[in-house]
């Protein structure tokens, strides 16, 4: 069901709009489509990758190390070294 919700979040689900338009409102089951569309799409989207502007970096310390402030961790030993 995550993965349903996600696609149609992204409206690539289905051909028809308002299913994907309403299938998360339907199923709220990961979070609030509102808080997801302006987290992730609106925050991710507009600064994919960009340091301390896209919320998804946040989220995943454990698989890349972006800012000295995050504790190191052996997932991190292939990784670049940044500066």
């Amino acid at each position: 069901i995550a993965n349903y919700w996600h696609d149609s979040l992204h409206f690539s689900l289905c051909s028809d709009w308002r299913v994907n338009a309403i299938m998360p409102y339907l199923f709220p089951i990961v979070s609030s489509p509102w808080v997801w569309y302006h987290q992730h799409v609106i925050g991710h989207h507009a600064y994919t990758n960009i340091s301390h502007k896209d919320p998804d970096i946040a989220h995943t310390p454990q698989l890349l190390r972006e800012h000295i402030s995050i504790r190191w961790r052996k997932s991190h030993i292939r990784q670049a070294h940044w500066s």
